[in-house]
């Protein structure tokens, strides 16, 4: 860890734990199992046939500590008690955060439990279980659920104006040009009513380039940012942003004009046509109270010029933390989740990590088949997210080409940008020599 990393951490400790014990901080009974969740407590009361079955196989009690989607707070706590020696003993955690806390050593090595339990990990998506992993392949938390972008549509949309809609068959030619048609002002003030496309956080951009064959860092953890084939994606997304006539929303400021305060709420009111997200997206925004707001569709991100195919896995993991009180019986408490648990998590509409909950009814029950099978299909050519290149801290630099996709400076500049603040902090923080 670099002294600038121990300075910044021991000052956390003295700040974020003054805050968490400020209304008394939480005093666990010997007999119990205490697990943290960024979700609220009641969230997880589905999951009681799974927790009372741990209790009965080891006495210890299952205590939620929900932290009610205050994910800042709750990556703050994490930290605060590994530093402190102390803290939970099974931590939910995110493909957006996981290398960052695994970096520090807050993660138990799972990887001689996995092979000593017995537990098969054949159901189990493969790149689920490597979304989890380092480098080297050790195993730092077991998957509990998958986050995989497949392109989601408005079929009224494309059917009202005449575009085919997205298949299987679609290029990043054919998706452009959809989202050419499917931009317009329909009511003559100037400003756009339809747009193509929604681009905001849910969309892992960066994909593009593994698709177009291209890699963000070399073999050997150096920026590749300046490769061709990383050239290529990023010029053809930029298509997507043209000055005065943006064919994608990635701002709430570019659909207030709608009533609208948000891009997925524009989707949800049929404003745009394609998304590119994971699953849940569509319960979130096209699902009403009384049903599905607006027929939709759904089919794999288009082939590149290359004539590939990829998307980011990303979801949640539980860990078992480094300092948990019993870790034997932690680790028995996320296999059970990571299997059991699965049939419960797919009866919430969430993305199981096991190929037989997927492939249930009870997963995506009321969706049509042939789009529940294209999400299932997405596993295939998911891709974990960059390791070993502290990601979370490393994308931030990479989110720098969004001064090109604006029109504000050229790629070539932003690119050389880019690779001297990744080769900084790569090398700030060890990775690099």
């Amino acid at each position: 860890m670099s002294k600038n990393r121990t300075s910044w951490s021991m000052t956390l400790v003295l700040c974020v734990a003054a805050v968490l014990c400020a209304g008394g901080c939480l005093v666990l009974a010997q007999d119990s199992l205490l697990f943290y969740t960024w979700a609220r407590p009641e969230e997880m009361d589905d999951y009681k046939p799974i927790f009372d079955k741990f209790e009965a196989e080891t006495g210890l009690k299952v205590e939620v500590q929900g932290f009610a989607g205050r994910v800042s707070e709750y990556k703050d706590a994490i930290l605060v008690h590994f530093l402190a020696g102390t803290g939970p003993d099974v931590i939910a955690v995110s493909t957006l955060w996981f290398e960052e806390l695994q970096a520090q050593g807050v993660f138990l090595d799972l990887t001689d439990y996995l092979a000593a339990s017995g537990y098969s990990t054949g159901d189990i998506f493969p790149t689920s279980l490597q979304a989890w992993q380092d480098r080297s392949g050790r195993q730092f938390a077991l998957p509990f659920d998958n986050d995989i972008a497949v392109l989601l549509y408005n079929n009224e949309l494309f059917a009202r104006y005449g575009v085919t809609p997205p298949n299987d068959g679609w290029t990043w030619d054919d998706w452009y040009l959809a989202g050419l048609r499917l931009t317009m002002d329909t009511d003559g003030d100037e400003l756009n009513d339809v747009f193509g496309m929604m681009t905001n956080w849910w969309t892992s951009w960066y994909s593009l380039i593994w698709a177009n064959g291209g890699t963000i860092f070399t073999p050997d953890r150096r920026p590749n940012v300046r490769a061709q084939e990383v050239i290529e994606a990023l010029e053809w997304y930029a298509q997507w942003f043209p000055a005065g006539r943006n064919l994608q929303v990635n701002a709430g400021s570019q659909v207030q004009h709608l009533g609208v305060s948000s891009p997925h709420l524009a989707f949800a009111n049929g404003h745009i046509a394609m998304m590119p997200a994971g699953v849940w997206a569509i319960d979130y925004t096209a699902r009403g109270p009384e049903g599905w707001r607006f027929e939709f569709g759904a089919a794999p991100l288009p082939m590149s010029p290359a004539g590939g195919r990829a998307t980011a896995i990303e979801g949640q993991g539980q860990a078992v933390s480094v300092h948990g009180r019993n870790k034997d019986a932690a680790y028995r408490f996320v296999e059970l989740m990571a299997t059991e648990g699965q049939a419960i998590l797919a009866r919430r509409g969430q993305f199981p990590v096991t190929r037989s909950d997927a492939l249930s009814d009870a997963f995506l029950g009321d969706w049509d088949p042939k789009y529940k099978a294209v999400a299932i299909e997405a596993t295939s050519y998911a891709r974990p997210l960059p390791q070993g290149v502290m990601w979370p801290v490393t994308k931030s630099h990479f989110e720098g080409v969004f001064a090109y996709f604006n029109g504000t400076q050229p790629l070539a500049q932003v690119l050389e940008d880019i690779e001297r603040q990744m080769l900084a902090t790569l090398t700030e923080l060890g990775i690099l020599p």
